[in-house]
């Protein structure tokens, strides 16, 4: 997601910082499209605001790390380990964002109960928390727990009817990334719906990315079954069927986790992500005593 800078980016701004951010060469046409619009931004904003792209050079990193009173980091596991090579000021402080990963979990009995229209409206929601960024954004759920009762055959099938097509490459890696998955025993069952849908059945929700598409589907007797099999790494959980007292007790009792929301709303950036605050994270207060 090479606009995910914004985001930090943006509230650090409202909250009155001077920023730096550092955009890889690599980044793709819509960040870009960003930096156009920014382009336009009132001129007292913009004096205190630079976006900057350069190459790996470790002087020009440390120097901005040394400078910084917090330094936040969007990448994989291994780029936060390499920034963090770079020493802080020693009043500074870092705020990572890691590898994460995500997963869906429906009730059984509350899809039995939903009406016909609504279980579209969840299927359409699940489908642009799944396809919006090709599956690879760390809130993008990969699998399907179905709690209390099979998975329905007809989640299935109305997810393949309105799955976007891909692209040719990435249709070459969802099968890909099944077959892996098959090859190292993790799925007992592949079903090919359409160039678009590849779900696999597996016992657990495998993390690793394996294409735009590709979605496991994995079955618990309860959700204080799944407490167990959630790992540190784990982001987002989005839900159909659910009281709130049922989610709620859940979040309880969870290892990790950071946000619990509804189908269609995995990819919706709020203001608390990942557990931080960030309008408080980003904000140093002073106090006055008279």
């Amino acid at each position: 997601m090479d606009t995910i800078f914004v985001y930090s980016w943006a509230l650090s701004a409202l909250a009155g910082n001077r920023n730096v951010v550092r955009l890889s060469p690599r980044s793709a046409g819509a960040s870009a499209a960003v930096l156009d619009a920014l382009s336009d931004v009132d001129p007292v904003v913009a004096a205190s605001q630079r976006i900057v792209t350069y190459d790996r050079d470790d002087a020009v990193t440390a120097a901005l790390s040394a400078a910084a009173d917090l330094r936040v980091l969007w990448g994989g596991d291994a780029t936060v380990r390499a920034l963090r090579r770079f020493e802080l000021a020693p009043h500074a402080r870092d705020l990572t964002f890691p590898d994460r990963s995500s997963f869906a979990v429906i009730s059984a009995a509350g899809w039995a109960r939903a009406s016909a229209d609504e279980r579209r409206a969840a299927v359409e929601g699940f489908r642009n928390d799944v396809f919006w960024f090709d599956q690879a954004a760390c809130a993008s759920p990969r699998g399907v727990y179905w709690v209390g009762g099979p998975p329905a055959a007809e989640f299935r099938s109305l997810l393949a009817s309105i799955a976007p097509a891909p692209e040719p490459a990435m249709a070459v890696q969802n099968r890909v990334g099944a077959y892996g998955v098959a090859a190292d025993g993790v799925a007992t069952r592949i079903a090919f719906d359409g160039p678009a849908l590849t779900t696999l059945e597996t016992p657990d929700v495998v993390r690793d990315w394996l294409g735009a598409g590709v979605v496991t589907q994995s079955r618990v007797s309860s959700l204080d079954e799944l407490v167990p099999k959630v790992v540190r790494r784990d982001q987002t959980i989005t839900h159909f069927g659910f009281s709130r007292a049922e989610l709620t007790d859940f979040a309880r009792k969870l290892p990790g986790v950071d946000r619990l929301v509804p189908f269609g709303s995995a990819l919706q950036f709020a203001p608390v992500w990942d557990g931080y605050d960030l309008l408080a994270e980003f904000t140093r207060i002073v106090t006055v005593t008279v």
